[in-house]
């Protein structure tokens, strides 16, 4: 079902659209996306055409829409039948925004390329580019981007849980454990914080064992200024994850 259509994308309405957001966008908006496509989105090539794709597929609508509104590409809501890594069918219903527009795609891995962290979505990104660009070294992030990032990446494959309303645990998740090794690494150099990794959970799947690693914070106060900046910088997208995160903060009276 579509939601919001936008025209076909010719190569001239491309053209005016990434000269227009180049300039309107900037390095913390391109970190924000990074985060979103390292979690929730993908970079493919159709086998046989040679064709690219961007795609962002999620079950909440908000940075779908986010997405489709900056982007200006047509997104629908699907429903449709599926088979989870442990073999139970269930129901998928989720928001897709898909970029096959050539130049878009490769314009928008061109951007995101630098801010994206998973190894395997940096590979995506690179075919759909046609050559593998630089990544931009952690200690040449800012704060702001490093910030932006993390707030999508929580966004995408995060949890945030509440405790009796006195606690609180920010986790991120992930079947990789390089990359939330990396996302550890950037954030505690970056912010005064110390994140804790596990491995959550181990099953079975058509493919053999996998398993669920996370990282997360808790309650202790050195961590309370990288909430609030979550909460006030406007760098979250989903609602329902950010109000968790203020309600916290207002417990404690740190608002």
């Amino acid at each position: 079902m579509i939601i919001q259509k936008y025209p076909i994308s010719t190569r001239a309405v491309v053209s005016e659209l990434i000269k227009r957001k180049n300039e309107e966008l900037t390095n913390l908006d391109w970190a924000r996306w990074a985060g979103w496509f390292d979690t929730d989105g993908t970079f493919t090539i159709r086998k046989g055409k040679n064709t690219p794709t961007v795609r962002l597929a999620i079950k909440d609508m908000e940075p779908v829409k986010l997405f489709s509104e900056t982007f200006e590409n047509t997104f629908a809501f699907n429903q449709f039948k599926t088979v989870s890594p442990q073999g139970k069918t269930y129901d998928a219903k989720v928001y897709v925004c898909e970029v096959n527009s050539f130049g878009k795609c490769k314009w928008l891995a061109e951007n995101m390329f630098p801010y994206l962290i998973g190894e395997e979505k940096k590979n995506n990104a690179a075919k759909v580019i046609g050559y593998m660009p630089e990544s931009k070294p952690f200690d040449e992030w800012t704060k702001e981007e490093a910030l932006a990032y993390f707030a999508t990446a929580i966004d995408g494959d995060g949890g945030v849980q509440l405790k009796h309303g006195t606690s609180i645990t920010l986790s991120l998740y992930s079947s990789n454990a390089e990359y939330l090794a990396q996302v550890k690494e950037l954030m505690e150099s970056k912010f005064n914080v110390n994140f804790h990794m596990v491995q959550s959970a181990t099953y079975e799947t058509k493919a053999g064992t996998r398993h669920r690693f996370n990282i997360y914070i808790g309650s202790k106060k050195e961590n309370f200024d990288l909430y609030k900046l979550l909460v006030f910088n406007n760098v979250m997208t989903l609602e329902r994850k950010r109000e968790k995160i203020l309600h916290f903060l207002k417990l404690k009276k740190e608002i």
